[in-house]
């Protein structure tokens, strides 16, 4: 069934597409402007999703700390420059943590796998099958968020699931992904990603 997302939002693929082009165009951005675009994004993730942006940022905490001191103790002695990379580095992954904390807050579980499967239909000419991987995924977040709730089962527990006859792990009866319109909305937000990458490379 076809249907109309809600007013406030884009269709969840591009949501997906956004974030990605945003974890590509962060790479160019230094200084100055990588401050302020880390700044609207945990300023924004703060205000509309506060718990979900801080649980994401505590799960990656020591990921942080990894950027920070590989890039510092790769640096020569006293030299500067590595700390300011690795602050470069772990600003860019703040921002795309955020804005990660905003996209998985606007959708369903649902809506994000009917994105990524909108996604990986270009694929099909090369052999992916949209289908299975989309539904993998959403079996692979089922048990997932029923370990979490049970507290009791763990990845080894998830790579031991019962696998049907198509070698997809065993789980509900079906799964029923909602085909989204597209907007004149999701046109703006793909012409601004395009235009911001050709403002980059031209």
């Amino acid at each position: 069934m076809v249907r109309a997302h809600p007013e406030c939002l884009v269709h969840p693929a591009t949501a997906l597409a956004a974030w990605l082009g945003a974890a590509l165009l962060l790479q160019h951005l230094e200084g100055a402007a990588l401050g302020l675009s880390c700044a609207l994004a945990t300023g924004l993730a703060l205000a509309v999703l506060p718990r979900r942006f801080l649980a994401l940022l505590f799960r990656s905490r020591w990921l942080l700390l990894a950027l920070l001191l590989a890039h510092a103790l790769l640096a020569p002695e006293g030299e500067p420059a590595g700390w300011k990379a690795g602050g470069e580095q772990a600003a860019r992954l703040v921002a795309l943590l955020a804005l990660l904390a905003l996209v998985l807050g606007s959708y369903s579980r649902e809506a994000l796998l009917a994105g990524f499967y909108v996604l990986l239909m270009p694929l099909s000419w090369a052999g992916v099958k949209a289908e299975r991987v989309a539904v993998r995924l959403w079996l692979t977040l089922h048990y997932a968020e029923g370990a979490r709730a049970a507290g009791r089962r763990s990845l080894a527990d998830l790579a031991r699931l019962p696998m049907s006859a198509d070698d997809t792990p065993a789980g509900p009866g079906s799964v029923m992904l909602p085909a989204w319109r597209f907007s004149w909305r999701d046109a703006c937000v793909l012409a601004a990603l395009a235009a911001a990458f050709g403002w980059l490379t031209g």
